[in-house]
């Protein structure tokens, strides 16, 4: 009994200081590359944004993805993508590995669906070991109920990983009911983050912020260099492709993910009785895949009763080239 209150302490701890420990340790090595899999068309992208428009759009301007057959890795490539992982990103500080080894014990996957899920997950994120830098405009719209969408946000991202430390800066533009435009800019320069508001600085701190695209999954690639990944205790089952569906499945009690079996890719998640409520598309650029289009619900901010049906669409994206690093100072709120 008191080993298990002492677990559960330690979840409680868990929780204080995950964004504190989010600081890693130098065993960084340069990646490889990696071809990409087989094809998948991008989402369309509207032309511009307006206040109210039609979801039908034109096509994104996406390079068409190398063609390949749909099929699971072999074991010897998902240890080279372990390895790229490994080489991408460092592992979690030994105090956030030891607290999160403790909610491992809790896990409800079997050994077995535990290795298959793995082999699923590693080669979802091997995908986004080869992005060095990023840059994009990420637009989020409101579906409402007549099929119209209005838009809410655009953000523009730049984001550089190097082998010292990983940079991002976020710009944000929202339009308030009575027309004026609010801007915020969050800029992280691999030590330190702060936020300006209408060109004052309101917040800094020390610890990563989330204002970008999850950090291209680098909490996750770091989570999986573990022997047992906390992302995975969350399942209770994996059901890999046969051949016959084009995915594989990661399901928890009943709600499933899946994942394409032709490129890999997370395409829909939570999903219940074959309707998810998220669906991601992807655009090829230069042989990595990108999100070109999220669709979820959201609470509505003014009514804890309704729900939102967004769409986050991402255009004009740029990988892999330089980045202009005065983005990155902290007194540089553009």
């Amino acid at each position: 009994m008191k080993g298990k209150v002492a677990i559960a302490s330690g979840v409680v701890v868990a929780t204080t200081l995950i964004v504190v420990l989010m600081c890693v340790s130098p065993d960084r090595a340069p990646v490889e590359t990696l071809q990409a899999t087989g094809p998948k068309p991008a989402q369309a992208v509207p032309e511009q944004a307006g206040t109210a428009v039609s979801i039908q759009a034109g096509p994104a301007a996406a390079e068409p993805a190398p063609a390949s057959p749909a099929r699971l890795p072999t074991e010897e490539e998902l240890a080279a993508m372990e390895e790229r992982i490994a080489d991408a990103v460092d592992r979690m500080p030994l105090l956030l590995r030891a607290v999160t080894k403790s909610r491992t014990l809790f896990r409800k996957i079997s050994d077995e669906d535990l290795a298959e899920a793995r082999g699923v997950y590693v080669r979802f994120l091997d995908n986004f070991t080869r992005i060095k830098t990023a840059r994009c405009r990420w637009e989020v719209y409101e579906v409402l109920e007549d099929g119209t969408q209005r838009l809410m946000r655009t953000r523009d991202m730049y984001w550089v990983a190097s082998p010292e430390s990983l940079k991002e800066r976020v710009e944000m533009a929202n339009e308030e009911d009575d027309g004026k435009v609010h801007k915020t800019t969050t800029v992280y320069d691999g030590r330190t983050w702060c936020r300006w508001e209408d060109g004052k600085i309101v917040k800094r701190g020390t610890h990563w912020p989330s204002a970008g695209i999850y950090h291209l999954y680098r909490y996750e690639m770091a989570s999986i260099r573990e022997r047992v990944p906390l992302i995975l205790c969350g399942y209770t089952g994996c059901d890999l492709d046969d051949g016959s569906t084009g995915y594989s499945r990661l399901y928890r009690d009943g709600v499933g993910d899946r994942f394409d079996t032709a490129t890999g890719m997370l395409t829909q998640e939570r999903e219940v009785n074959g309707v998810p409520e998220n669906t991601y598309t992807y655009q090829n650029v230069n042989g990595i895949w990108f999100p070109s289009e999220v669709r979820m619900k959201w609470p509505a901010p003014d009514d804890g009763e309704r729900w939102m049906n967004i769409r986050q669409v991402y255009s004009q994206v740029v990988l892999n080239e330089p980045v202009d690093e005065s983005l990155f100072d902290l007194n540089n709120p553009g």
